[in-house]
């Protein structure tokens, strides 16, 4: 998958959404069939990129910081998008203007 000059992909934002659902980086790694220290490399990543801890540790799980609250629903926002430009288009004859000759 691609990386931006930040080196953060596409799946790194889709970790970052599915974490903000479990708030635990174990179920998070099982989600996407990754182990949990990439898991954590990745986490650490958008520690960095961001400059912002993103989640502090509880007794309840991960917790998000107020920073990573502010950025969820930009984060929900550009997954949509991707996963609507991701889509497979289907062909519909119904939808074609013009003449065939």
């Amino acid at each position: 998958m691609a990386t931006g000059a930040n080196g953060l992909s596409a799946f790194h934002f889709q970790m970052l959404a599915d974490l903000m659902r479990t708030k635990k980086l174990s179920a998070t790694a099982a989600n996407l069939d990754i182990s949990v220290s990439r898991a954590s490399r990745m986490l650490m990543q958008l520690r960095q990129a961001f400059n912002e801890p993103l989640f502090t540790a509880s007794t309840a799980g991960l917790q998000p910081t107020k920073g990573m609250l502010r950025m969820a629903e930009r984060l929900d926002v550009y997954l949509r998008a991707f996963e609507d430009l991701m889509a497979p288009r289907v062909f519909n004859p119904e939808h074609i203007q013009g003449n065939f000759q």
